[in-house]
């Protein structure tokens, strides 16, 4: 019996010994201790698969270490920090999760082959490496930056989720469905067109990257030589123009309500200065590039629900260029029907040129905006603001002069604004009117367009002072 336990042991010695050949000195020592993994999804749902835990911490155990085949799929993971435990892994299924917006390859074990990442709200791929097979989600179509010159190189199995969930070849080539729009791309950005389609691996010629984007409802042209604009019904395709890379030009597009549209996701480049959408819907709206964004108008917009101008670097801090009327380039932030808006970050200002101003800020029919601060706002021209319901106010503190389209005026320079009676009737507001008795003006802003009333606050003041 004794001989026979001996033989037993030195047979499991000998298939930990295995198990273990291919592994490096320093991860020998690692095999039986236990890891946290800091990621409260990922470790519930290595629970659920019979993994060996010590409390919230992994325990490599053989499971483990000889693991090769991951399925983690639906697992509501916002992160992979933590999957690297697994040092054999070759395979991993991550669809069908919360992963995004941008998602680093680096994260994955080193001898990862074969990735499903389908069902995640993913737009960028970072630190792509060799792979046998990799599945990408719908969103994947909007990458312009790694996936195309990835696609062209690799050899890998790239596949792409399509809006009915199946899967398709991954190709560098977009439609556009509008002949008009795309009659019009041909003439603007011909280097990018390969027959009906964008090639989104194709860079911008020198010559295109500053093309402005401007789209209208009515059409004027005596030579009949230009796109009839009007005609177009349809954006789709828009985005791949927008969101690439080279693309630097401004962009002013109009819709009507009757041809409202929406682009999932747009990226907005370095150097475009001003952006303009009307009955244009835009889900995800990134400004992290943005860095020379100064002018931003968005109306009738039922998608939006963040704005960040942190980014910019001009917004609010070039002093008195900020300040200009908006057809020399000052700074407008023009806001109007966006039921879904939330939040709006302004840059910091602590380093912006003074006087920090703008030319004119629009807040119109903005129900759930929780708050908008411009205490740090020196000079003016224009602000209008209307059915703000739940939105804190907080005004500028200290103005530092007024102006007369967007020039310094000591004498008869005013503040336009424009406010509906909501607005007027908020002790902050009258605070705000009376501090700056008289220089502080009744103003026709932008209130109408969204069917409301520019509200007579002067008449109001003189009745309660009568009163």
């Amino acid at each position: 019996m004794k001989k026979f336990l001996q033989q037993t042991y030195h047979l499991w010695l000998f298939a930990i010994l295995i198990t273990l050949v291919g592994c490096k000195k320093d991860e020998l020592s690692l095999y039986g201790e236990s890891f946290e993994l800091n990621n409260p999804e990922l470790t519930a749902a290595l629970k659920a698969k019979g993994f060996s835990f010590e409390g919230n911490a992994i325990v490599i155990d053989d499971k483990l270490w000889n693991l090769t085949s991951l399925d983690l799929s639906g697992a509501g993971l916002k992160s992979v920090a933590g999957i690297t435990i697994f040092k054999n892994l070759q395979q991993v299924n991550l669809s069908n999760n919360a992963l995004g917006k941008a998602f680093d390859f680096s994260l994955l074990p080193e001898d990862i082959q074969q990735v499903n990442l389908s069902g995640n709200p993913i737009y960028e791929f970072k630190n792509l490496r060799p792979l046998q097979k990799l599945i990408l989600p719908i969103t994947a179509q909007y990458d312009m930056e790694s996936l195309p010159a990835y696609a062209k190189a690799a050899k890998a199995d790239i596949q792409i989720a399509s809006k009915d969930g199946s899967l398709k070849k991954y190709t560098t080539l977009r439609e556009v469905p509008d002949p008009t729009l795309l009659e019009l791309f041909k003439r603007l950005f011909p280097s990018l067109i390969v027959g009906d389609k964008i090639d989104i691996s194709k860079p911008m010629r020198t010559a295109e990257i500053s093309n402005p984007i401007v789209i209208g409802q009515y059409h004027y042209d005596p030579t009949g030589l230009e796109v009839d604009k009007s005609k177009i019904e349809k954006l789709d395709g828009l985005e791949y123009i927008i969101n690439h890379p080279h693309y630097a030009g401004n962009i002013q597009i109009e819709m009507s309500e009757e041809k409202e549209n929406t682009l999932p996701y747009l990226k907005i480049g370095k150097y475009t200065e001003s952006v303009y959408f009307k009955w244009v819907n835009t889900p995800v709206l990134d400004l992290s590039q943005a860095e020379n964004l100064n002018i931003l108008a968005l109306s009738h917009n039922k998608a939006i629900k963040q704005i960040d101008l942190s980014h910019s670097k001009v917004f609010l801090q070039r002093g008195e260029k900020s300040i200009l009327s908006g057809l020399f380039g000052g700074d407008i932030l023009n806001l109007g029907d966006c039921p879904a808006l939330e939040k709006i970050t302004l840059p910091e200002l602590s380093k912006a040129k003074k006087p920090i101003g703008a030319y004119m800020i629009s807040l119109i029919a903005l129900p759930k905006l929780q708050a908008f601060d411009m205490s740090k706002i020196e000079v003016l021209n224009t602000l209008t603001l209307g059915v703000l319901p739940i939105a804190k106010v907080t005004y500028p503190t200290q103005i530092a002069y007024f102006t007369h389209n967007g020039e310094r005026d000591d004498e008869d320079g005013k503040l336009n604004f424009a406010i509906t009676q909501e607005i007027y009737e908020r002790e902050e507001t009258k605070a705000f009117i009376q501090k700056y008795n008289g220089k502080v003006a009744p103003y026709r802003g932008e209130l109408r367009e969204y069917d409301l009333e520019d509200y007579d606050w002067e008449q109001a003041q003189e009745n309660e002072d009568e009163n």
